[in-house]
Protein backbone atom coordinates (compact mmCIF):
# COMPACT_ATOMS: atom_id res chain seq x y z
CA UNK A 1 0.00 0.00 0.00
CA UNK A 2 1.43 3.60 -0.92
CA UNK A 3 1.92 5.31 2.33
CA UNK A 4 2.32 8.39 0.40
CA UNK A 5 5.48 10.98 -0.32
CA UNK A 6 8.42 10.92 1.40
CA UNK A 7 11.84 11.90 1.59
CA UNK A 8 14.92 9.12 1.47
CA UNK A 9 17.89 10.60 3.32
CA UNK A 10 21.01 9.42 2.53
CA UNK A 11 24.54 10.62 3.53
CA UNK A 12 27.43 9.95 1.23
CA UNK A 13 31.47 9.95 2.51
CA UNK A 14 33.79 11.22 0.50
CA UNK A 15 36.42 8.04 -0.22
CA UNK A 16 39.25 10.34 -0.87
CA UNK A 17 39.62 11.58 2.61
CA UNK A 18 39.22 10.44 6.53
CA UNK A 19 39.41 13.57 8.20
CA UNK A 20 37.16 15.16 10.91
CA UNK A 21 34.26 17.02 10.53
CA UNK A 22 34.41 20.06 11.99
CA UNK A 23 31.98 22.81 10.55
CA UNK A 24 29.00 21.67 8.62
CA UNK A 25 27.68 23.88 5.67
CA UNK A 26 23.47 23.72 5.53
CA UNK A 27 21.69 24.74 2.57
CA UNK A 28 18.03 25.14 1.60
CA UNK A 29 15.91 22.40 -0.29
CA UNK A 30 14.68 22.89 -3.57
CA UNK A 31 11.96 20.84 -5.55
CA UNK A 32 10.51 20.76 -8.81
CA UNK A 33 6.80 19.90 -9.99
CA UNK A 34 6.24 18.99 -13.51
CA UNK A 35 2.52 19.72 -15.17
CA UNK A 36 0.36 19.93 -18.17
CA UNK A 37 -1.54 23.14 -18.60
CA UNK A 38 -5.38 22.46 -19.23
CA UNK A 39 -6.95 23.74 -23.03
CA UNK A 40 -10.28 22.50 -23.34
CA UNK A 41 -10.97 24.58 -26.42
CA UNK A 42 -8.71 26.44 -28.61
CA UNK A 43 -9.78 29.91 -27.69
CA UNK A 44 -8.29 29.40 -24.24
CA UNK A 45 -4.63 29.71 -25.96
CA UNK A 46 -5.04 32.95 -27.25
CA UNK A 47 -2.09 33.72 -29.42
CA UNK A 48 -0.21 31.45 -28.30
CA UNK A 49 2.27 29.32 -30.73
CA UNK A 50 0.27 25.76 -30.06
CA UNK A 51 -3.44 26.64 -30.53
CA UNK A 52 -3.23 25.96 -34.08
CA UNK A 53 -1.50 22.58 -33.53
CA UNK A 54 -4.24 22.18 -31.19
CA UNK A 55 -6.79 22.81 -33.44
CA UNK A 56 -5.49 20.46 -35.99
CA UNK A 57 -3.45 17.75 -34.55
CA UNK A 58 -5.77 14.43 -32.60
CA UNK A 59 -2.22 13.96 -30.32
CA UNK A 60 -2.12 17.91 -29.02
CA UNK A 61 -6.06 18.37 -28.39
CA UNK A 62 -5.76 14.80 -26.03
CA UNK A 63 -2.54 16.09 -24.18
CA UNK A 64 -4.16 19.46 -23.27
CA UNK A 65 -6.93 17.91 -22.67
CA UNK A 66 -5.49 15.89 -20.19
CA UNK A 67 -4.23 18.59 -18.13
CA UNK A 68 -3.46 19.21 -14.33
CA UNK A 69 -4.41 21.91 -11.97
CA UNK A 70 -1.63 24.56 -11.99
CA UNK A 71 0.45 24.15 -8.74
CA UNK A 72 0.45 27.25 -7.06
CA UNK A 73 3.83 29.56 -6.88
CA UNK A 74 4.71 29.02 -2.97
CA UNK A 75 4.27 26.39 -0.09
CA UNK A 76 4.63 27.50 4.17
CA UNK A 77 7.06 24.23 4.03
CA UNK A 78 8.15 20.73 3.46
CA UNK A 79 4.68 19.34 5.25
CA UNK A 80 2.02 21.92 2.73
CA UNK A 81 4.48 20.83 -0.50
CA UNK A 82 4.02 17.13 0.26
CA UNK A 83 0.60 17.34 1.02
CA UNK A 84 0.23 18.72 -2.24
CA UNK A 85 1.18 16.22 -3.98
CA UNK A 86 -0.76 13.64 -2.15
CA UNK A 87 -3.17 14.29 -4.53
CA UNK A 88 -1.41 12.98 -7.56
CA UNK A 89 -2.92 15.48 -10.23
CA UNK A 90 0.67 16.06 -11.44
CA UNK A 91 2.88 14.32 -13.93
CA UNK A 92 6.33 14.31 -11.72
CA UNK A 93 8.01 15.50 -9.02
CA UNK A 94 11.54 15.83 -7.80
CA UNK A 95 12.95 17.16 -4.61
CA UNK A 96 16.43 17.26 -2.73
CA UNK A 97 15.75 18.43 1.14
CA UNK A 98 18.56 20.21 3.00
CA UNK A 99 21.92 19.46 1.81
CA UNK A 100 24.09 19.41 4.95
CA UNK A 101 28.23 19.14 3.82
CA UNK A 102 30.64 18.70 5.88
CA UNK A 103 34.23 20.01 5.96
CA UNK A 104 37.29 19.06 8.13
CA UNK A 105 39.94 21.28 9.55
CA UNK A 106 41.61 22.10 6.02
CA UNK A 107 38.32 22.97 4.73
CA UNK A 108 38.28 19.82 3.01
CA UNK A 109 34.46 17.66 1.79
CA UNK A 110 34.26 15.11 4.14
CA UNK A 111 30.43 13.61 3.56
CA UNK A 112 27.17 14.86 2.72
CA UNK A 113 24.12 14.69 3.96
CA UNK A 114 20.81 14.78 1.61
CA UNK A 115 17.16 13.70 1.24
CA UNK A 116 15.86 12.71 -1.91
CA UNK A 117 12.14 12.57 -3.73
CA UNK A 118 10.47 11.65 -6.43
CA UNK A 119 6.77 10.58 -7.33
CA UNK A 120 5.33 10.10 -10.69
CA UNK A 121 1.37 11.60 -11.14
CA UNK A 122 -1.44 10.35 -12.61
CA UNK A 123 -2.51 11.47 -16.01
CA UNK A 124 -6.46 12.26 -16.37
CA UNK A 125 -8.48 10.65 -18.99
CA UNK A 126 -9.61 13.51 -20.95
CA UNK A 127 -13.36 14.31 -20.84
CA UNK A 128 -12.49 17.58 -19.51
CA UNK A 129 -12.16 18.85 -16.02
CA UNK A 130 -15.59 19.55 -15.56
CA UNK A 131 -17.02 15.94 -15.93
CA UNK A 132 -15.75 12.43 -14.45
CA UNK A 133 -12.44 11.52 -14.63
CA UNK A 134 -10.75 8.09 -14.96
CA UNK A 135 -7.00 8.98 -13.45
CA UNK A 136 -4.09 6.70 -14.62
CA UNK A 137 -1.10 6.31 -13.25
CA UNK A 138 2.44 7.66 -14.99
CA UNK A 139 5.20 5.13 -15.07
CA UNK A 140 8.95 6.47 -13.84
CA UNK A 141 12.19 4.96 -15.67
CA UNK A 142 13.35 2.72 -12.64
CA UNK A 143 17.27 2.52 -12.27
CA UNK A 144 18.35 -1.22 -12.22
CA UNK A 145 18.50 -2.92 -8.71
CA UNK A 146 21.62 -1.08 -6.61
CA UNK A 147 22.02 2.11 -8.78
CA UNK A 148 21.18 4.84 -6.59
CA UNK A 149 19.31 7.46 -7.97
CA UNK A 150 21.56 10.59 -6.84
CA UNK A 151 24.92 10.80 -8.51
CA UNK A 152 27.13 12.28 -6.09
CA UNK A 153 30.15 13.37 -6.94
CA UNK A 154 33.23 15.09 -4.52
CA UNK A 155 35.98 17.53 -5.35
CA UNK A 156 38.59 19.14 -4.01
CA UNK A 157 36.48 22.06 -2.82
CA UNK A 158 33.15 20.92 -2.48
CA UNK A 159 30.66 18.43 -3.58
CA UNK A 160 28.06 17.96 -6.70
CA UNK A 161 24.82 16.59 -6.07
CA UNK A 162 22.83 15.54 -9.58
CA UNK A 163 19.13 13.72 -9.73
CA UNK A 164 17.25 13.14 -12.76
CA UNK A 165 13.87 11.75 -12.99
CA UNK A 166 12.62 10.08 -16.13
CA UNK A 167 8.58 9.47 -16.78
CA UNK A 168 6.27 8.91 -19.05
CA UNK A 169 2.53 7.99 -19.57
CA UNK A 170 1.17 5.01 -17.97
CA UNK A 171 1.22 1.26 -20.75
CA UNK A 172 -2.71 2.15 -20.79
CA UNK A 173 -2.65 5.57 -21.39
CA UNK A 174 0.50 5.32 -23.95
CA UNK A 175 -1.04 2.54 -26.22
CA UNK A 176 -4.43 3.96 -26.39
CA UNK A 177 -2.43 7.25 -27.43
CA UNK A 178 -0.68 5.62 -29.93
CA UNK A 179 -3.76 3.57 -31.20
CA UNK A 180 -5.11 7.30 -32.46
CA UNK A 181 -1.95 8.61 -32.83
CA UNK A 182 0.31 6.18 -34.20
CA UNK A 183 2.78 7.48 -31.60
CA UNK A 184 4.14 6.43 -28.40
CA UNK A 185 5.62 9.24 -26.02
CA UNK A 186 9.27 9.34 -25.12
CA UNK A 187 10.06 10.40 -21.39
CA UNK A 188 9.57 13.73 -20.35
CA UNK A 189 12.62 13.78 -17.70
CA UNK A 190 13.57 16.60 -14.54
CA UNK A 191 17.37 16.92 -13.34
CA UNK A 192 17.93 18.52 -10.63
CA UNK A 193 21.39 19.51 -10.14
CA UNK A 194 23.22 21.36 -6.59
CA UNK A 195 26.96 22.13 -5.90
CA UNK A 196 27.99 22.92 -2.63
CA UNK A 197 31.49 24.72 -1.99
CA UNK A 198 33.41 24.24 1.21
CA UNK A 199 33.71 28.20 1.79
CA UNK A 200 29.94 28.36 1.70
CA UNK A 201 29.02 29.19 -1.59
CA UNK A 202 25.95 26.83 -3.10
CA UNK A 203 24.65 26.96 -6.78
CA UNK A 204 21.01 25.33 -7.70
CA UNK A 205 20.22 24.36 -11.06
CA UNK A 206 17.10 22.60 -13.16
CA UNK A 207 16.90 21.19 -16.19
CA UNK A 208 13.82 19.60 -18.03
CA UNK A 209 12.58 18.22 -21.50
CA UNK A 210 10.52 20.80 -23.65
CA UNK A 211 6.96 18.94 -22.05
CA UNK A 212 5.62 19.02 -19.44
CA UNK A 213 5.58 22.45 -18.08
CA UNK A 214 7.42 22.50 -14.97
CA UNK A 215 7.49 24.73 -11.59
CA UNK A 216 10.62 24.96 -10.11
CA UNK A 217 11.14 26.09 -5.75
CA UNK A 218 13.97 26.63 -3.38
CA UNK A 219 13.49 26.87 0.18
CA UNK A 220 13.71 30.71 1.83
CA UNK A 221 16.74 30.57 4.25
CA UNK A 222 18.78 33.00 5.60
CA UNK A 223 22.51 33.45 7.02
CA UNK A 224 21.30 32.25 10.36
CA UNK A 225 19.72 29.18 9.26
CA UNK A 226 16.46 30.01 9.46
CA UNK A 227 14.18 28.32 6.78
CA UNK A 228 10.60 29.76 5.98
CA UNK A 229 8.46 28.93 2.68
CA UNK A 230 9.58 27.11 -0.35
CA UNK A 231 8.76 29.83 -3.13
CA UNK A 232 9.08 29.71 -7.26
CA UNK A 233 11.91 30.69 -8.29
CA UNK A 234 11.64 29.67 -12.24
CA UNK A 235 10.32 27.19 -14.62
CA UNK A 236 8.92 26.89 -18.04
CA UNK A 237 5.48 26.69 -19.79
CA UNK A 238 5.03 24.36 -21.96
CA UNK A 239 2.00 26.29 -24.03
CA UNK A 240 4.22 29.22 -24.94
CA UNK A 241 6.79 26.83 -27.07
CA UNK A 242 7.51 26.79 -30.39
CA UNK A 243 5.56 24.31 -32.42
CA UNK A 244 8.99 23.18 -34.00
CA UNK A 245 10.31 22.03 -30.31
CA UNK A 246 7.16 20.27 -29.60
CA UNK A 247 7.66 18.44 -32.86
CA UNK A 248 11.13 17.41 -32.19
CA UNK A 249 9.44 15.94 -28.52
CA UNK A 250 6.49 14.15 -30.29
CA UNK A 251 8.82 13.02 -32.92
CA UNK A 252 11.78 11.20 -30.42
CA UNK A 253 12.08 7.44 -30.03
CA UNK A 254 9.49 6.45 -27.32
CA UNK A 255 12.43 4.65 -25.55
CA UNK A 256 15.00 8.00 -25.10
CA UNK A 257 14.78 11.06 -23.14
CA UNK A 258 12.87 14.18 -24.83
CA UNK A 259 14.74 17.38 -25.88
CA UNK A 260 15.67 20.15 -23.43
CA UNK A 261 13.53 22.86 -22.89
CA UNK A 262 15.56 25.81 -20.70
CA UNK A 263 17.96 25.69 -17.96
CA UNK A 264 17.65 27.92 -14.74
CA UNK A 265 20.15 28.28 -11.88
CA UNK A 266 20.24 30.53 -9.24
CA UNK A 267 22.75 30.84 -5.70
CA UNK A 268 21.44 30.00 -2.62
CA UNK A 269 22.46 31.25 1.36
CA UNK A 270 23.55 28.74 3.52
CA UNK A 271 24.44 28.50 6.83
CA UNK A 272 28.03 27.17 8.10
CA UNK A 273 28.38 26.23 12.08
CA UNK A 274 31.46 24.71 13.96
CA UNK A 275 30.50 20.93 15.31
CA UNK A 276 30.63 20.99 18.71
CA UNK A 277 32.54 17.77 19.96
CA UNK A 278 33.25 16.26 23.91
Amino acid sequence: MDSGPRFVDEEFRNPAIDGLERSRIEAPSMAAIGWIPYYGVSEAFGELPLRKRREDDLATRLLFASGNPEPQREFSGETRFMDRLRLDDFRASVSLRRPSLAIDSQRRPVAVRVGEFHRVGRTPIPFGRERLQIQLSGRDNTPPSGRRLLDVRFRRDGVEIRFESLFKLGVLADMAGALLTKKLAPFAWIELAYWIGCEGAARLEIRSSVIPSVHWYVEEMDSYGRRGPWSRKDGTEMERIEDVEFEKFVDTDYRTKGPTGKSFDAYAVCYKYALVRS
